[in-house]
């Protein structure tokens, strides 16, 4: 277990990625959560994976996910967005889908 997190809830896991919700204060059917790809430990990953997505809620209450990419500085971002205006569960499938696209940093397993 993460020493960071005392409950993971975890929705997605293909043994190189996960998707991870975030702790939510209320309510865990509107948390918003992460992609990873597990990894080496490592310094820059210590706990064996690496965040590589996320999807959240926008102002307007729908979802969006984005993935990692490599940093474009002309337009100064290193996301891909890969759905909007989505309901939850089409942002998670969304990132799930994508998820081989996403820019890794570091070595997985």
């Amino acid at each position: 277990m993460n020493a960071c997190t005392k409950q993971r809830l975890i929705v997605c896991d293909d043994q190189e990625y996960f998707i991870e919700l975030a702790p939510a204060a209320v309510d865990s059917r509107q948390a918003a959560g992460v992609l990873c790809r597990r990894s080496f430990v490592t310094l820059t990953t210590p706990s064996g994976y690496a965040c590589v997505g996320s999807f959240g809620r926008d102002a307007d209450d729908s979802w969006s996910a984005k993935i990692t990419a490599f940093y474009d500085p002309a337009s100064d971002v290193n996301f891909e967005l890969v759905g909007q205006g989505l309901k939850r569960t089409g942002a998670i499938v969304a990132l799930w889908r994508n998820r081989h696209r996403a820019y890794l940093a570091h070595t997985a397993l």
